[in-house]
């Protein structure tokens, strides 16, 4: 899945790729992660985004090019989740981050 946060991958396709059914896969990963496999893979892909955000040199980086990059195609939903996720918008973890390396003097 690490492999491939940039391509959304549907729970048909992990099914395939493991050899095991849909119910096999949701079990698994709800006993291991709390969580369905879909909700994980987009929790390892809003946690990529944001140390994408919180990364040095990357300002210049829109938050709709960033979002794409991770496979969120839509930037009003990718900033949704990030919320829910995060507690904050993603330009706030951008303003954030300038506003250490402005008082760091970076």
């Amino acid at each position: 899945m690490r492999a491939r946060l940039p391509t959304p991958t549907g729970e048909s396709d992990l099914c395939a790729t493991l050899g095991v059914s849909g119910r096999t896969l949701r079990l698994a990963f709800r006993e291991r992660f709390g969580m369905g496999p879909t909700t994980y893979f987009q929790t390892l892909r809003l946690h990529a985004a944001r140390a994408t955000l919180k990364a040095d040199g990357l300002e210049k980086v829109s938050i709709a090019e960033l979002a794409r990059q991770f496979g969120f195609f839509h930037v009003g939903k990718f900033a949704g989740y990030y919320r829910r996720q995060f507690g904050e918008v993603p330009t706030k973890t951008r303003s954030q981050k300038s506003r250490q390396l402005v008082l760091s003097g970076k």
